[in-house]
């Protein structure tokens, strides 16, 4: 096994499950440009909207078994 610690191994996985939601809302914010210059305002608003699909990906990643969360986050990249 990989982590074969049973006291540490639903520590390093709620860890890494956290760490990667952090670094999928960052995702969303590479789109936050786009939406800020886009060429007209509807154009703009879903182009933010989708901006926001990472973090919320990330956040229900969170509330899901370890096996779906790791799903979820692995789509969500």
């Amino acid at each position: 096994p990989l982590i074969s610690d049973q006291v540490l191994a639903p520590f390093i996985v709620d860890a890494v499950l956290a760490y990667s939601a952090v670094i999928l809302s960052f995702v969303g914010a590479l789109h936050w440009p786009a939406g800020l210059y886009a060429s007209n305002s509807s154009e703009s608003a879903i182009r933010l909207g989708f901006s926001a699909l990472p973090a919320l990906l990330g956040w229900l990643a969170l509330l899901a078994q370890p096996v779906i969360a790791f799903a979820v986050l692995i789509a969500g990249f």
